[in-house]
């Protein structure tokens, strides 16, 4: 008890000194959107809060936000895997996890294991470097947009669309042509992290949200704010 006093006592005399940080993230439906709107922006109010720091953020394809960071004109950035940047610090607690999948033209092509993307074309969003997870070798195509990556798999310009189910899923529900043949299947999950630069401010702001994250998981008030979400199943502690 006296040890967690010490830790808070810490964390809330660095964070008197800091008044703001900014987050920065690629636009995700329902998680991070305009005007600090969205489930990851909502969260990440709530951490810093509760030391009197205000959340200022802003939006940037997933590249530019992580360089954003690296540049310090950023506090961190949103949606990162865990050590992905050598430049960045990063909590002990995670935000999110990405349940990664596959989207394929069930016509062209199956998936039973990873080995069928062996040789294959396979997209992603540029930035994402899945193929560190995985291995067997591809012919791999980094993209820009989901939309279009999508109409690649529907006309047979890419084999594979790898991508986070949820995204792809809503993704998905904006797409007005016939989609009966696309398939979703399962290939890993990855947990992600608010990735903060590797600064002593940085390093101070990951302590803060493992602190306070951890104060709102034991209020109860953080498992309400996921169980009303779209990411309920994905709660970073355990019951």
């Amino acid at each position: 008890m006296k040890s967690l006093l010490l830790i808070l006592l810490i964390v809330s005399s660095y964070a008197n000194e800091i008044k703001n940080v900014v987050g920065v993230s690629e636009r995700y439906d329902g998680g991070t959107e305009e005007n600090c709107k969205g489930f990851y922006w909502e969260v990440s109010k709530e951490v810093f809060a509760l030391s009197n720091i205000n959340l200022i953020c802003k939006l940037a394809p997933y590249q530019r936000a992580v360089k954003l960071v690296e540049t310090n004109n950023a506090d961190f950035w949103v949606g990162s895997y865990i050590d992905e940047e050598n430049f960045a610090y990063y909590p002990k607690i995670n935000m999110d996890a990405d349940i990664v999948s596959v989207l394929f033209d069930s016509t062209k092509n199956k998936f039973n294991n990873i080995n069928d993307l062996k040789n294959k074309k396979v997209g992603w969003i540029n930035g994402y470097d899945y193929d560190d997870y995985i291995d067997v070798s591809m012919d791999k195509k980094e993209l820009r947009n989901k939309i279009a990556a999508i109409k690649m798999v529907k006309y047979g310009r890419l084999d594979y669309l790898m991508e986070d189910s949820l995204e792809l899923e809503l993704s998905l529900k904006k797409m007005k042509f016939d989609k009966s043949n696309l398939v979703v299947k399962k290939i890993m999950e990855l947990k992600t992290y608010l990735a903060f630069n590797k600064t002593k401010r940085g390093k101070e702001l990951a302590k803060i949200w493992d602190t306070n994250i951890k104060r709102l998981h034991e209020s109860g008030k953080l498992k309400k704010m996921y169980d009303k979400s779209d990411y309920a199943n994905i709660y970073p502690f355990k019951n």
